[in-house]
């Protein structure tokens, strides 16, 4: 289900060869094909969330759907923690360790929000935050290294990395004036259909009228496009209408912790006292199952779900006794929130990994 030779990290890796720069991983035939032809300008844009899955909610005939070249396999877990980072550097998440939402700092001792440099259980701010430490230099910044007169550049939407893009029209604007410059290699990221479905689900009205936006806007843009520029998009997973389920609603089960649980909902990590571990397991079935399944550290680090190369260093510190994935709706919260998730991501289904590539010539 999750694989790693036609996976988004061969889409960088493909980008890194053309570029002639080191590669890390193999590329992917198809795009190398089109990258042969030695476009001037080439964009690579990631739309969050906008999984095989969601861009059904299309008609067949529409613009994004038509141009779907290829299905690929996100990362695991797939979630924009792991995917997104896992796809501008070119490795696995085994490699890089980006894993998901929040991960254990043992540097700290804190549970860290990786994107938010704050402790998910009581938003304090994290000086020595795991994301800084396991940031490694992007596709761009590679590609530039051996590539000095080849303009590179980075999109985002407000407020990330510094961004004050207020709407994704003023993303592609600028996207467009670099297509005027000098040979150029771009990356633009969007937060949506992501932010939408997980408030709406993915069959939700407000969801279906942000996909037809984002089928319309891109289809405008790419109007716009000399014949020299080749656009490709992708996306870092899809997503799942989710039933939450409350750890603390299960006092006999939380006391079993020596720390409270992390990553992901759908990737839940729990750290269980040595002298625990059958009882976590006997409660765990007995609230939770069926719908995930349950890893020991040892089982999950061998699997290859986080994929292959030189495995990060502190990789295992993220990763509690057992690990529940969820193979269902089911998803794992510690306690209530007043506002759920009607969709999420990181589980082990076909609807969160299949990701589409999408090639504008």
């Amino acid at each position: 289900m999750v694989n790693y030779k036609h996976n988004l990290i061969n889409v960088t890796n493909s980008l890194l060869k053309h570029y002639n720069a080191k590669t890390h991983h193999n590329t992917l035939p198809l795009l190398d094909e089109y990258l042969a032809k030695n476009y001037k300008h080439v964009i690579v844009m990631l739309l969050d969330g906008m999984g095989i899955n969601i861009l059904n909610n299309l008609p067949k005939d529409s613009f994004l759907r038509k141009n779907i070249k290829t299905t690929l396999s996100s990362v695991f877990p797939p979630t924009t923690v792991a995917a997104t980072n896992a796809f501008l550097r070119g490795q696995t998440p085994y490699e890089l360790g980006f894993l998901g939402w929040c991960q254990y700092n043992k540097f700290e001792n804190k549970t860290d929000t990786i994107f938010l440099k704050r402790d998910y259980y009581t938003n304090e701010k994290i000086i020595n935050n795991l994301y800084d430490l396991l940031l490694r230099p992007n596709f761009l910044e590679q590609i530039k290294e051996v590539n000095k007169d080849l303009h590179v550049e980075a999109i985002f939407p407000a407020p990330i990395n510094g961004s004050d893009y207020e709407t994704f029209t003023e993303q592609l604007d600028r996207l467009l004036m670099i297509t005027k410059g000098k040979r150029s290699l771009s990356y633009c990221y969007f937060d949506e259909p992501d932010a939408t479905i997980h408030k709406e689900g993915i069959n939700g009205p407000k969801a279906i009228d942000k996909l037809k936006y984002l089928n319309e806007i891109v289809y405008s843009f790419r109007k716009k496009l000399d014949s020299n520029v080749l656009l490709i998009i992708v996306a870092d997973h899809g997503l799942i209408d989710v039933e939450y389920l409350y750890v603390k609603d299960y006092k006999e089960m939380v006391e079993t912790f020596y720390r409270l649980p992390s990553i992901e909902d759908r990737m839940k990590t729990f750290f269980v006292k040595p002298e625990c571990k059958d009882k976590f397991v006997s409660l765990f079935n007995k609230y939770f199952q069926p719908g995930f399944i349950l890893y020991t550290k040892k089982e999950l680090l061998k699997s290859n779900l986080f994929g292959y190369g030189e495995i990060n260093p502190i990789l295992d510190s993220f990763i509690g006794e057992y690990t529940a994935i969820s193979i269902s709706n089911k998803a794992i919260a510690y306690e209530i929130d007043e506002n759920p998730f009607k969709s999420h991501h990181a589980g082990k289904t076909l609807e969160e990994l299949s990701v589409p590539l999408i090639i504008l010539t």
